[in-house]
């Protein structure tokens, strides 16, 4: 049965947290956090607390308690969001929360403020309800998942993770449901030079040239040939190279990071072989290269079997929403990787929003996606736990 709420003011709910410019870094989550717990604090049934990460950064929790009959059933979404880039690539405010035609517009609309508040409205309506559950619903809103899930980490940190059940997570999905994650290693490669005029370079050593041939080997070397059925392969992508300071100087320093998203059967041992390995072969060639290597992000794959009560359930709610019965992954990490390796814990991703949205110029959700994602985590606890 779904859930009768006022669609309209949520909506506008949903406008307020989108104009809340939480970009991290530096994060400033904790107005999205004040904005929830007036939201939730109306409802005197759920309990209420918070952790401080750092200065206007805090996570906002929210437990509805159950008879004690079952297991908790942990809610979780983020309220950072990524910087909006050149504002000249909007064309609507990335700010504005503008709705045009049933759709809204704004940083933070899929990835994942609509997500975020659906799981707060659906908390909200559960503890509304005349019946209690039979296990704890508790709603996490987590700062810093877009850098360093510092928030996720404190939650594990302070609360036992084994008294869950199952982690819901909202990232957007498209409203699919997504059982499994790849997990995401970021290496970043150091180079050192000796710094000399631009026109003796003999000199000098250069500190970009043996990076990038470092990188060149890497890049032939990497052959990842495990398909998973809903992941693909592990990918690498170059995200940033830094080095040099004008071009009539040989840089005596240079970086670069590579983000790997790994799949189960290209391990992380793997990968850090390749790298040591092309970076042996550099000065092997090259004995005044001095190049080492730092781990910046290690997070892992976080996959639930799909034949799991959680899966199998949300599958159940998503045909009596009308909605695809389809059991996918994402290539994406998300705070999954921080909550649910303590216990191994289930984990399920569903949300409002295409994934490929996030991060985007004019990022946006459908309204009528996030309205059904309430219905649907209001669905999948009364399933789980009613």
């Amino acid at each position: 049965m779904r859930p009768i709420y006022d669609r309209l003011a949520l909506g506008h709910l949903l406008a307020e947290l989108v104009r809340i410019p939480s970009i991290n870094p530096p994060g400033d989550e904790a107005p999205c956090a004040d904005l929830l717990e007036e939201f939730l604090s109306q409802c005197p049934q759920l309990e209420i607390s918070s952790q401080h990460i750092g200065e206007n950064r805090r996570n906002l929790i929210a437990v509805l308690r159950g008879t004690g009959e079952k297991k908790a059933l942990l809610f979780n979404g983020h309220t950072d969001v990524v910087p909006v880039g050149e504002r000249s690539g909007w064309t609507h405010d990335p700010f504005g929360a503008e709705v045009v035609d049933g759709v809204m517009y704004g940083r933070g609309t899929g990835d994942m403020k609509a997500g975020l508040l659906a799981l707060a409205a659906a908390t909200r309506l559960l503890a509304e309800r005349k019946e209690r559950l039979k296990g704890d619903i508790v709603f996490l809103a987590t700062a810093g998942e877009e850098v360093d899930g510092c928030g996720a980490k404190a939650f594990v940190r302070d609360w036992d993770m084994s008294q869950f059940s199952g982690t819901v997570i909202a990232e957007p999905t498209g409203s699919i449901v997504v059982s499994a994650e790849r997990g995401a290693l970021w290496v970043k490669i150091h180079s050192a030079g000796v710094t000399a005029h631009g026109s003796v370079p003999e000199t000098g050593v250069n500190a970009i040239q043996y990076l990038i041939e470092t990188l060149e080997k890497i890049r032939k070397g990497f052959a990842p040939k495990t398909v998973h059925p809903t992941l693909g392969k592990t990918t690498m992508n170059l995200g940033v190279f830094r080095g040099g300071l004008e071009p009539n100087i040989v840089p005596d320093s240079a970086y670069a990071v590579l983000d790997f998203r790994t799949v189960p059967g290209y391990a992380k041992e793997e990968l850090l072989a390749l790298i040591n390995g092309a970076i042996a072969e550099v000065t092997a060639e090259h004995p005044d290269a001095k190049l080492s290597i730092e781990l910046i992000n290690d997070r892992p794959q976080v996959a639930t079997d799909d034949g799991d009560p959680l899966i199998q359930t949300a599958v159940e709610v998503n045909r009596e929403l009308g909605r695809s019965t389809e059991i996918a992954g994402k290539v994406a990490c998300t705070d999954g990787s921080i909550l649910n390796t303590v216990c191994d814990t289930p984990m399920l991703i569903y949300g409002p929003g295409e994934a490929s949205q996030a991060h985007v110029y004019d990022e946006y959700v459908r309204m009528e996606d996030f309205y059904n994602s309430v219905d649907f985590f209001y669905g999948l606890a009364e399933k789980l736990l009613g």
